[in-house]
């Protein structure tokens, strides 16, 4: 880092409760001197970043429940039917100079299997590295309880000008839709234009590694507990003007269970009819799912 250089830090908070909260990110950075005898034997290391849509400001991908092949599986974007309509690539970097990955892992979100990263030479492609979803929660893939691994400490790919690194990323398609997913790998890599680390065609590297962390104490809240909250099987049924529920400030309207009015009444539809819930939380960037859950569906959440 130059004396001169200005950090430029994005985060993604996410808050899964609706009321609001105030955070802190803490940083401690060991900060080595570069005119020292620790800082001239250090050799730079620069970030890459691979992403299954990158170049877009929000990221973001849909897999379906059921999409894909019939492995339980869906791959983005190799099973997706038109990923690219613009017809760019987007989950392709190209290299453009000689170096060495050095350090590589993932991200996805909840639903998420795993990333892979490959690299693209000519008609030939080396599998570089699988980044895996640890997931803590009891139930599975289904939370934010997990963690992803990373390249263990003796990984390196030489790369050469004309390579490309590709991503894809691996989401479970039979619990549920998942909806605004990610796939990302980001890592670093060092310059060495006459001595580039080894040929991955030749000497592939090892495609498994560790857990960044484990089980997080705050992610260990996975619902299932007594909420004091009504069995709706036993309310009196609730009709709904024109198959209609609304949601509004986190209430659901009919149907907001808890609510000490006749609102809190479950709301009723005849069998092959349809329900249409109306999100005017949208219109402050606040977005619903709408999901089944076995009967009472008087737990809590977690």
């Amino acid at each position: 880092m130059r004396g001169s250089d200005v950090w430029a830090m994005n985060y993604m908070v996410h808050n899964q409760t609706p009321v609001p909260d105030e955070v802190f990110i803490t940083y401690d950075i060991d900060y080595v001197p570069k005119n020292t005898a620790l800082g001239r034997s250090l050799k730079p290391a620069y970030p890459f970043w691979t992403d299954v849509r990158a170049g877009e400001a929000y990221p973001v991908f849909d897999s379906h429940r059921g999409q894909g092949g019939s492995d339980g599986e869906f791959t983005y974007p190799a099973e997706a039917a038109n990923p690219y309509p613009d017809g760019k690539r987007r989950n392709v970097l190209p290299i453009t100079r000689a170096g060495t990955l050095i350090a590589a892992a993932g991200h996805v979100h909840p639903g998420g299997l795993h990333d892979d990263l490959y690299l693209d030479r000519g008609g030939a492609s080396a599998h570089l590295f699988r980044s895996d979803a640890k997931y803590y929660d009891p139930a599975g893939p289904v939370s934010w309880d997990m963690s992803m691994t990373a390249t263990p400490p003796g990984w390196r790919v030489g790369v050469k000008p004309g390579d490309k690194l590709r991503i894809e990323s691996t989401y479970e398609n039979t619990r549920a839709s998942w909806y605004e997913s990610m796939g990302i790998i980001v890592g670093y890599i060092t310059y060495a234009d006459s001595a580039p680390g080894p040929d991955p065609f030749v000497s592939p590297p090892p495609l498994t590694g560790e857990v960044t962390h484990g089980p997080l104490p705050e992610n260990s809240n996975h619902g299932g507990g007594e909420s004091g909250l009504p069995d709706p099987s036993t309310l009196p049924d609730q009709q709904t003007l024109f198959s209609q529920v609304g949601i509004s400030g986190f209430t659901y309207l009919p149907g907001n269970l808890g609510s000490d009015t006749f609102m809190g009444n479950p709301p009723t539809v005849p069998q092959g009819q349809s329900l249409t819930f109306d999100n005017f939380d949208a219109a402050a960037n606040v977005f619903h799912t709408i999901t089944a859950c076995k009967a009472p569906c008087n737990r809590s959440t977690g």
